[in-house]
């Protein structure tokens, strides 16, 4: 009779313990649902003790925080080189940070960097980790190197004719205002050698827009640049404006070369005629 009990006991406790698994699985699954990397752990974050996915998750919402009674920001970004406890998605458990759960030998991600507390199951990205950029970087280390002088890394087609600038990425997205250093998505490098995101910028030349939106330089390719000037050139001879109708010669400056001319005004365009192209104003 005691060892039925006992055993009804063992029982109950290990039902008891598969339902605390499933509970918490789907506890810490629905509450922290990150939509920016595919990981087995949520952080605890030291800032605010609260649990997120990871630190966009926590930005997303932390950064945009605003305490009425005291009608000042409370934003705060959250530092993951200073997160020290992890939960587990599998069971719950909270715990130091590592690889692997203490309870149930869950790890966390395929790809896990301990100088940037970063995990990731999807390791088809190709992460490495740049100690110059002190951050992760995904598309392999061996396409890409660290250039001292722009501060970042570059890849390695671009090695031998880049134009260096000094903390080429340490800026905003023009399109979308992103940080550009620690953003997950790819970057492009412009003609005029400001950068933005490469999807902001495939959206941005199918909304018309052909120049830089911080210096109004040209920024698509040589040869599409080539191809839409003398669009615009047999556009203009077959359309001629009388002299009567387009007035004296007006002054425009050019956005490319910086040059200074003058012509006559046509509403199809303004060429310059020391480079050719039609990206002007007039002035």
């Amino acid at each position: 009779m005691i060892i039925l009990i006992l055993q009804i006991i063992f029982i109950q406790d290990k039902i008891f313990r598969i339902k605390f698994i499933i509970i918490n699985y789907y506890y810490y699954r629905n509450m922290n649902n990150c939509s920016h990397y595919n990981r087995n752990c949520n952080f605890v974050t030291p800032c605010c003790n609260k649990i997120y996915g990871c630190r966009h998750c926590h930005d997303e919402i932390e950064g945009n925080v605003i305490d009425n009674n005291l009608e000042k920001p409370k934003s705060h970004l959250l530092d993951r080189t200073s997160i020290k406890e992890v939960v587990c998605n599998l069971c719950g458990t909270r715990q130091n940070i590592s690889n692997l759960c203490i309870n149930c030998n869950t790890i966390f991600g395929k790809y896990h960097c301990s100088k940037c507390n970063f995990y990731d199951n999807n390791i088809e990205k190709n992460y490495y980790h740049c100690d110059d950029c002190g951050i992760c970087r995904v598309g392999g280390e061996e396409n890409f190197f660290h250039c001292v002088d722009c501060g970042c890394c570059l890849s390695l087609k671009i090695k031998d004719n880049h134009k260096c600038k000094k903390e080429l990425l340490q800026q905003e997205c023009p399109v979308c205002l992103e940080n550009l250093f620690i953003s997950t998505k790819s970057s492009i490098i412009l003609n005029c050698n400001h950068t933005m995101h490469v999807d902001c910028y495939e959206i941005y030349i199918k909304s018309g827009s052909l120049n830089c939106p911080l210096c109004r330089k040209s920024i698509i390719l040589k040869e599409f640049e080539q191809m839409y000037n003398e669009r615009l050139d047999a556009e203009i001879e077959a359309t001629p404006i009388p002299i009567e109708i387009s007035g004296n010669k007006i002054k425009i400056s050019c956005n490319d070369c910086e040059s200074i001319t003058e012509l006559y005004f046509h509403p199809f365009g303004l060429k310059c005629s020391v480079c050719g192209c039609y990206n002007t104003k007039r002035i």
